[in-house]
Protein backbone atom coordinates (compact mmCIF):
# COMPACT_ATOMS: atom_id res chain seq x y z
CA UNK A 1 0.00 0.00 0.00
CA UNK A 2 1.34 3.34 -0.94
CA UNK A 3 1.74 6.48 0.75
CA UNK A 4 1.54 10.03 0.47
CA UNK A 5 3.88 13.11 0.99
CA UNK A 6 3.51 15.11 4.16
CA UNK A 7 2.95 18.56 3.22
CA UNK A 8 -0.40 18.64 1.27
CA UNK A 9 -1.53 15.53 3.22
CA UNK A 10 -1.63 17.35 6.61
CA UNK A 11 -3.86 20.02 5.16
CA UNK A 12 -6.19 17.34 3.67
CA UNK A 13 -6.26 15.75 7.42
CA UNK A 14 -6.95 19.40 8.58
CA UNK A 15 -9.62 19.95 6.23
CA UNK A 16 -11.46 16.52 6.49
CA UNK A 17 -11.63 17.27 10.28
CA UNK A 18 -12.97 20.89 9.43
CA UNK A 19 -15.40 19.22 7.90
CA UNK A 20 -17.32 17.84 10.76
CA UNK A 21 -18.12 21.42 11.94
CA UNK A 22 -20.85 23.76 10.80
CA UNK A 23 -19.84 27.04 9.06
CA UNK A 24 -16.11 25.66 8.98
CA UNK A 25 -16.54 22.80 6.88
CA UNK A 26 -16.85 25.35 4.11
CA UNK A 27 -12.92 25.85 4.94
CA UNK A 28 -12.30 22.38 5.60
CA UNK A 29 -13.57 21.86 1.98
CA UNK A 30 -11.16 24.31 0.05
CA UNK A 31 -8.01 22.53 2.53
CA UNK A 32 -9.53 18.91 0.89
CA UNK A 33 -8.86 20.59 -2.08
CA UNK A 34 -5.96 21.91 -1.69
CA UNK A 35 -4.59 18.27 -0.34
CA UNK A 36 -5.29 16.49 -3.23
CA UNK A 37 -2.73 18.13 -5.18
CA UNK A 38 -0.28 15.81 -3.43
CA UNK A 39 -2.41 12.89 -4.58
CA UNK A 40 -2.34 14.50 -8.30
CA UNK A 41 1.78 14.59 -8.24
CA UNK A 42 1.58 10.76 -6.29
CA UNK A 43 -0.70 8.55 -8.66
CA UNK A 44 -0.24 11.12 -12.00
CA UNK A 45 -3.91 11.63 -12.52
CA UNK A 46 -4.90 14.97 -12.96
CA UNK A 47 -8.77 13.99 -12.90
CA UNK A 48 -8.15 13.69 -9.38
CA UNK A 49 -7.73 17.58 -8.76
CA UNK A 50 -10.13 18.54 -11.58
CA UNK A 51 -13.26 16.58 -10.28
CA UNK A 52 -12.37 17.24 -6.79
CA UNK A 53 -12.30 21.36 -7.57
CA UNK A 54 -15.70 21.05 -9.60
CA UNK A 55 -17.07 19.37 -6.87
CA UNK A 56 -15.85 21.79 -4.22
CA UNK A 57 -17.47 24.68 -6.04
CA UNK A 58 -20.76 23.29 -5.86
CA UNK A 59 -19.88 22.26 -2.27
CA UNK A 60 -19.10 25.83 -1.08
CA UNK A 61 -22.75 26.51 -2.22
CA UNK A 62 -24.71 23.75 -1.05
CA UNK A 63 -22.95 23.67 2.62
CA UNK A 64 -23.14 26.87 3.34
CA UNK A 65 -27.24 26.80 2.59
CA UNK A 66 -27.32 23.20 4.10
CA UNK A 67 -25.23 25.35 7.26
CA UNK A 68 -28.28 28.45 7.49
CA UNK A 69 -31.07 25.03 6.93
CA UNK A 70 -30.12 23.33 9.76
CA UNK A 71 -29.69 26.75 11.76
CA UNK A 72 -33.42 27.38 10.80
CA UNK A 73 -34.16 24.13 12.06
CA UNK A 74 -32.78 24.72 15.55
CA UNK A 75 -34.12 27.65 15.97
CA UNK A 76 -37.99 26.60 14.41
CA UNK A 77 -37.94 23.99 17.26
CA UNK A 78 -37.89 27.41 19.63
CA UNK A 79 -39.72 29.67 17.19
CA UNK A 80 -42.11 28.05 15.05
CA UNK A 81 -42.99 31.46 13.26
CA UNK A 82 -41.14 34.81 12.86
CA UNK A 83 -42.68 37.84 13.06
CA UNK A 84 -43.02 39.76 9.42
CA UNK A 85 -44.48 42.77 9.99
CA UNK A 86 -47.29 44.85 12.33
CA UNK A 87 -50.55 46.17 10.37
CA UNK A 88 -51.74 49.69 11.62
CA UNK A 89 -53.77 48.29 13.34
CA UNK A 90 -51.12 46.83 15.27
CA UNK A 91 -51.58 43.02 14.41
CA UNK A 92 -48.76 40.94 14.09
CA UNK A 93 -47.77 39.18 10.79
CA UNK A 94 -45.72 36.04 11.06
CA UNK A 95 -44.71 33.37 8.64
CA UNK A 96 -43.78 29.40 9.46
CA UNK A 97 -40.28 28.96 9.44
CA UNK A 98 -40.52 25.33 8.63
CA UNK A 99 -41.90 25.88 4.77
CA UNK A 100 -38.49 28.40 4.17
CA UNK A 101 -36.51 25.20 5.68
CA UNK A 102 -37.87 22.71 3.32
CA UNK A 103 -36.82 24.66 0.42
CA UNK A 104 -33.55 25.78 1.74
CA UNK A 105 -33.16 22.15 1.89
CA UNK A 106 -34.02 20.98 -1.61
CA UNK A 107 -31.70 23.87 -2.67
CA UNK A 108 -28.46 22.86 -0.41
CA UNK A 109 -28.53 19.06 -1.66
CA UNK A 110 -29.22 20.23 -5.07
CA UNK A 111 -25.68 21.82 -4.54
CA UNK A 112 -24.44 18.74 -2.40
CA UNK A 113 -25.49 16.35 -5.27
CA UNK A 114 -23.43 17.82 -7.69
CA UNK A 115 -20.90 17.70 -5.58
CA UNK A 116 -21.17 14.47 -4.81
CA UNK A 117 -21.23 13.19 -7.94
CA UNK A 118 -17.75 14.94 -8.60
CA UNK A 119 -15.99 13.89 -5.40
CA UNK A 120 -17.39 10.54 -5.74
CA UNK A 121 -15.03 10.27 -9.16
CA UNK A 122 -12.16 11.38 -7.24
CA UNK A 123 -12.77 9.33 -4.54
CA UNK A 124 -12.78 5.79 -6.81
CA UNK A 125 -9.68 6.78 -8.31
CA UNK A 126 -8.25 7.67 -4.80
CA UNK A 127 -9.55 4.00 -3.85
CA UNK A 128 -8.36 2.70 -6.65
CA UNK A 129 -4.77 3.86 -6.36
CA UNK A 130 -4.17 3.87 -2.47
CA UNK A 131 -5.60 0.31 -2.00
CA UNK A 132 -8.30 2.34 0.76
CA UNK A 133 -11.70 1.06 0.75
CA UNK A 134 -13.18 4.00 2.55
CA UNK A 135 -12.42 6.52 0.18
CA UNK A 136 -15.50 4.46 -2.14
CA UNK A 137 -17.31 4.19 1.10
CA UNK A 138 -17.33 7.68 1.98
CA UNK A 139 -17.84 8.60 -2.12
CA UNK A 140 -21.09 6.40 -1.90
CA UNK A 141 -22.71 7.59 1.82
CA UNK A 142 -22.33 10.96 0.73
CA UNK A 143 -23.92 10.28 -2.69
CA UNK A 144 -26.96 8.40 -1.00
CA UNK A 145 -26.69 11.19 1.67
CA UNK A 146 -27.39 14.29 -0.91
CA UNK A 147 -29.89 12.12 -3.12
CA UNK A 148 -32.28 10.48 -0.61
CA UNK A 149 -33.50 13.64 0.61
CA UNK A 150 -34.22 14.98 -3.13
CA UNK A 151 -36.43 11.72 -3.49
CA UNK A 152 -38.06 11.71 -0.77
CA UNK A 153 -39.19 15.51 -1.00
CA UNK A 154 -40.44 14.83 -4.43
CA UNK A 155 -42.52 11.65 -2.83
CA UNK A 156 -43.93 14.13 0.05
CA UNK A 157 -44.66 16.77 -2.49
CA UNK A 158 -46.58 14.21 -5.02
CA UNK A 159 -47.86 12.25 -2.54
CA UNK A 160 -49.18 15.45 -0.78
CA UNK A 161 -51.26 16.61 -3.86
CA UNK A 162 -52.70 13.55 -4.58
CA UNK A 163 -54.07 13.47 -1.00
CA UNK A 164 -55.47 17.01 -1.78
CA UNK A 165 -56.94 16.13 -5.41
CA UNK A 166 -58.75 13.01 -4.30
CA UNK A 167 -59.61 13.26 -0.68
CA UNK A 168 -59.58 17.17 -0.50
CA UNK A 169 -56.86 16.70 2.12
CA UNK A 170 -53.26 16.75 2.90
CA UNK A 171 -50.65 16.08 5.70
CA UNK A 172 -47.83 18.08 7.35
CA UNK A 173 -45.66 17.87 4.34
CA UNK A 174 -43.39 20.38 5.43
CA UNK A 175 -42.73 18.85 8.74
CA UNK A 176 -41.87 15.46 6.55
CA UNK A 177 -39.38 17.41 4.36
CA UNK A 178 -37.68 18.95 7.40
CA UNK A 179 -37.20 15.28 8.63
CA UNK A 180 -35.16 14.16 5.42
CA UNK A 181 -33.22 16.98 5.17
CA UNK A 182 -31.69 16.73 9.06
CA UNK A 183 -31.55 12.72 8.12
CA UNK A 184 -29.97 13.04 4.78
CA UNK A 185 -27.70 15.97 6.81
CA UNK A 186 -26.39 13.13 9.49
CA UNK A 187 -25.60 10.63 6.11
CA UNK A 188 -23.73 13.70 5.06
CA UNK A 189 -22.00 14.09 8.36
CA UNK A 190 -21.12 10.31 8.05
CA UNK A 191 -19.33 10.55 4.91
CA UNK A 192 -17.36 13.21 6.12
CA UNK A 193 -16.66 11.30 8.85
CA UNK A 194 -15.29 8.39 6.78
CA UNK A 195 -13.39 10.76 4.71
CA UNK A 196 -11.45 12.17 8.12
CA UNK A 197 -10.64 8.94 8.75
CA UNK A 198 -9.61 7.61 5.94
CA UNK A 199 -7.33 10.83 5.39
CA UNK A 200 -5.73 10.16 9.00
CA UNK A 201 -4.81 6.39 8.55
CA UNK A 202 -2.53 6.96 5.48
CA UNK A 203 0.98 6.62 5.93
CA UNK A 204 3.48 9.88 5.46
CA UNK A 205 6.18 8.79 3.33
CA UNK A 206 7.76 10.41 0.71
CA UNK A 207 5.54 10.11 -2.78
CA UNK A 208 6.00 7.15 -4.96
CA UNK A 209 6.54 6.86 -9.11
CA UNK A 210 3.81 4.56 -10.46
Amino acid sequence: MSGVSTSNNLLAKIGSVLLLIPILNIFGLVLVLWGMRVFVEQYKDRSIYRNAAVGTIFGIVGLYVLTVTLISFLLSLYFPSVVISTTDSGTIITRQITPLIGFNGVVAFSFILLMALFYRRTLNTLAACSGKRLFRSAGIMLFIGSIVPLVCTAVVIVVNQILLIVLNTSFNGSLAVTTVMFSGSLMVYVAFILLAVTFHSLKQTQPLEI
